[in-house]
Protein backbone atom coordinates (compact mmCIF):
# COMPACT_ATOMS: atom_id res chain seq x y z
CA UNK A 1 0.00 0.00 0.00
CA UNK A 2 2.87 2.10 1.07
CA UNK A 3 4.69 1.56 -2.36
CA UNK A 4 1.62 2.81 -4.23
CA UNK A 5 1.14 5.96 -2.59
CA UNK A 6 5.16 6.52 -3.14
CA UNK A 7 4.73 5.95 -6.83
CA UNK A 8 1.49 8.04 -7.14
CA UNK A 9 3.47 11.01 -4.99
CA UNK A 10 6.52 10.80 -7.46
CA UNK A 11 4.27 11.35 -11.02
CA UNK A 12 2.64 13.86 -9.23
CA UNK A 13 5.68 16.06 -7.92
CA UNK A 14 7.30 15.34 -10.98
CA UNK A 15 7.71 18.23 -13.62
CA UNK A 16 5.99 17.23 -16.82
CA UNK A 17 8.42 16.85 -19.93
CA UNK A 18 8.47 19.83 -22.10
CA UNK A 19 9.83 19.30 -25.77
CA UNK A 20 10.72 22.30 -27.69
CA UNK A 21 10.42 21.73 -31.64
CA UNK A 22 13.91 22.31 -33.25
CA UNK A 23 15.02 23.86 -36.46
CA UNK A 24 17.00 21.46 -38.68
CA UNK A 25 18.46 23.40 -40.91
CA UNK A 26 20.93 20.73 -41.89
CA UNK A 27 19.52 17.93 -41.54
CA UNK A 28 22.17 16.08 -43.83
CA UNK A 29 24.96 17.31 -45.55
CA UNK A 30 23.41 17.66 -48.92
CA UNK A 31 20.56 20.00 -47.33
CA UNK A 32 23.88 21.96 -45.62
CA UNK A 33 25.57 22.25 -48.53
CA UNK A 34 22.63 23.61 -50.52
CA UNK A 35 22.00 25.99 -47.74
CA UNK A 36 25.49 27.44 -47.56
CA UNK A 37 25.39 28.10 -51.32
CA UNK A 38 22.10 29.70 -50.96
CA UNK A 39 23.63 31.99 -48.70
CA UNK A 40 26.04 32.92 -50.74
CA UNK A 41 24.24 34.39 -53.61
CA UNK A 42 22.59 35.94 -51.09
CA UNK A 43 25.40 37.50 -50.18
CA UNK A 44 26.70 38.33 -53.51
CA UNK A 45 23.66 39.94 -54.86
CA UNK A 46 24.28 42.06 -51.43
CA UNK A 47 27.20 42.93 -52.58
CA UNK A 48 26.03 44.17 -56.09
CA UNK A 49 23.23 46.34 -54.62
CA UNK A 50 26.01 47.88 -52.56
CA UNK A 51 28.40 49.05 -55.57
CA UNK A 52 25.60 49.86 -57.03
CA UNK A 53 24.12 52.10 -54.62
CA UNK A 54 27.84 53.72 -53.84
CA UNK A 55 28.04 53.96 -57.96
CA UNK A 56 24.45 56.00 -58.16
CA UNK A 57 25.92 58.11 -54.76
CA UNK A 58 29.01 59.10 -56.33
CA UNK A 59 26.92 59.86 -59.00
CA UNK A 60 24.26 62.61 -57.54
CA UNK A 61 27.28 64.01 -55.31
CA UNK A 62 29.09 65.16 -58.52
CA UNK A 63 25.90 66.66 -59.52
CA UNK A 64 24.80 67.89 -56.50
CA UNK A 65 28.51 69.77 -56.38
CA UNK A 66 28.16 71.12 -59.80
CA UNK A 67 24.59 72.34 -59.28
CA UNK A 68 26.20 74.23 -56.25
CA UNK A 69 28.65 76.04 -57.88
CA UNK A 70 26.26 77.13 -60.80
CA UNK A 71 24.03 78.18 -57.69
CA UNK A 72 26.53 80.18 -55.84
CA UNK A 73 27.19 81.81 -59.15
CA UNK A 74 23.75 83.15 -60.05
CA UNK A 75 23.79 84.21 -56.50
CA UNK A 76 26.30 86.06 -56.86
CA UNK A 77 25.33 87.55 -59.91
CA UNK A 78 22.03 88.56 -59.01
CA UNK A 79 23.38 90.68 -56.16
CA UNK A 80 26.02 92.66 -58.39
CA UNK A 81 23.08 93.66 -60.71
CA UNK A 82 21.59 95.55 -57.95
Amino acid sequence: MLAQHRSLLTRCVQPAVVQVASRDFGVNEKALKIRMNSIKGIGKITKAMKMVAAAKMKGDLFRLHNGRNFGLNAVDMIFKSD
